[in-house]
């Protein structure tokens, strides 16, 4: 596994991007604040009930660094390029 190095996707951009994709394929997302700079996200389903489906932690930072974005779009089952349509609208 590489270094991780920074995306030119703003961190506000990522969570916007994550909160649309997960209202259109899933059924539920949230975003929880963790300690220091860690944001842990996760996506419900009718199926899993209140206990989330998937999840992962992110860490703010003012760009997203690659390992994030490649957590985010395992997750959410989405293409770099989907995910960058959604950042970009």
């Amino acid at each position: 596994m590489g270094r991780p190095i920074p995306t030119h996707i703003d961190f506000k951009d990522y969570i916007k991007a994550i909160v649309k994709i997960g209202k259109i394929k899933f059924d539920g997302c949230r975003m929880i604040n963790g300690k220091g700079s860690a944001r842990r996200f996760e996506i419900f389903t009718k199926k899993s009930g209140v206990v989330p489906e998937k999840m992962w932690v992110a860490h703010e930072d003012k760009t997203v660094w690659s390992e994030d974005l490649k957590k985010a779009l395992f997750n959410l089952g989405v293409t770099k390029k989907q995910f960058q349509e959604i950042v970009n609208s």
